[in-house]
């Protein structure tokens, strides 16, 4: 079974719009997919998307007990699927069967060197869903208010900037990567949040329990191609 956690920069998107997706999956593997309709911010505030995806993972668990599940999500719903793992791992729950993580964005304070390095080839914005072109056009129409102060203290809506950095905002920041599911993280060569998950996935795997077990952890990253490349219908 597939439990699988959309994108759309916690902000937009839906079940309805992964539908083919869901469809892809399920033809190449199936399994059958269920789509989480998570609540979105703004009006919807961390930690509600993860809270979310929990209750839908142990709905699974506990509906159809024995039946190996597997996370797949991209960008947004890539991040939300490692916070989760993290998450499950910290409470002593049991953990999924794996996870799929495409492009996921798991971290909101654009730090790494492919923020800078691909704006020129990606066609996301260099800092997620809110651009300083954004912000100043706040600041202009709201003269004389306290609303630009406002909106630099939240660049992202999911979030406020004092929080961007929490382990389950941006699960990169996590400094403890172990006794997490079998994870497939996949990224492309020329996004901006390649290196991201290519720094997660090699902390992940470099990660090893108390028994020595090293972590299952494979990276597969897919040169020249942008954010979220297997959404987009093959040439």
């Amino acid at each position: 079974m597939i439990l699988q956690v959309h994108g759309g920069g916690y902000t937009f998107f839906g079940p309805k719009a992964y539908r083919r997706t869901a469809y892809r999956w399920a033809k190449a593997t199936g399994a059958a997919v269920l789509t989480v309709d998570y609540r979105l911010a703004p009006q919807h505030a961390f930690p509600c998307a993860l809270a979310d995806v929990l209750t839908a993972l142990r709905w699974l668990q506990r509906h159809h007990a024995g039946t190996p599940i597997v996370l797949v999500g991209d960008s947004a719903g890539g991040g939300l699927i490692a916070a989760l793992l993290l998450t499950l791992r910290d409470r002593g729950d049991r953990q999924p069967a794996g996870a799929v993580l495409m492009s996921p964005w798991l971290d909101l304070t654009h730090r790494t060197g492919s923020i800078r390095l691909n704006r020129a080839t990606d066609y996301l914005p260099p800092m997620g869903p809110i651009t300083p072109a954004v912000l100043r056009a706040r600041a202009a129409k709201a003269e004389g208010s306290d609303a630009p102060a406002r909106a630099h203290a939240n660049v992202h809506t999911y979030t406020a900037n004092a929080h961007l950095a929490h382990p389950r905002v941006s699960p990169l920041y996590e400094p403890d990567l172990r006794r997490l599911a079998p994870l497939l993280v996949q990224v492309g060569g020329a996004e901006v949040l390649r290196d991201e998950g290519c720094l997660f996935a090699a902390r992940a795997a470099s990660s090893s329990d108390s028994d020595g077990a090293a972590a299952a952890v494979a990276l597969e990253i897919y040169e020249q191609q942008v954010h979220v490349f297997q959404a987009f219908p093959p040439a």
